[in-house]
């Protein structure tokens, strides 16, 4: 019998090489979520250690620090939608990741499943021939000592 070769073997190298791209499209975006998230809690609470004027400091300090104060929470809401736009992309590569690997593990599934078939169809194979060649032995044998064989 010929020796098994998967007709689809190209296909699932094309797919695996997808599979792999997509899983490091997806470490990337995971590394730059956890980037986006990490400046995100340092931007949180480096304000937060700020220190904020009080009641006696004077009027053109007071609206510096307001002014100052107000371009740090605009700062933290850029950081903030840099966060959700990563976990997003994230969530999208994810998603590719999940696809691409689906893919990959059908045509790993359907490899499976026709290697097995060939390997029983192998097995039938060489059984039948065991046996034409013990019915061959034994009708030989059976004519040497000149009986006919049922």
């Amino acid at each position: 019998m010929k020796r098994y070769r998967f007709r689809l073997a190209q296909v699932q190298r094309v797919r695996t090489v997808q599979e792999g791209l997509a899983a490091a499209d997806l470490a990337a975006a995971r590394v730059a979520e956890a980037l986006a998230v990490a400046n995100a809690k340092a931007r949180a609470e480096a304000i937060a250690a700020r220190v904020r004027p009080d009641g006696r400091t004077a009027g053109h300090a007071l609206a510096l620090a307001r002014l100052v104060w107000d371009a740090e929470l605009r700062a933290l809401a850029d950081v903030d939608e840099r966060v959700r736009t990563t976990a997003d992309t994230t969530s999208a590569a994810r998603a590719a990741w999940t696809h691409a690997r689906s893919r990959v593990r059908a045509l790993e599934l359907l490899d499976d499943r026709q290697r097995a078939d060939h390997t029983i169809a192998a097995d039938r194979d060489e059984a039948a021939r065991v046996d034409d060649l013990v019915v061959g032995r034994f009708a030989r044998a059976a004519s040497e000592r000149g009986e006919v064989p049922a």
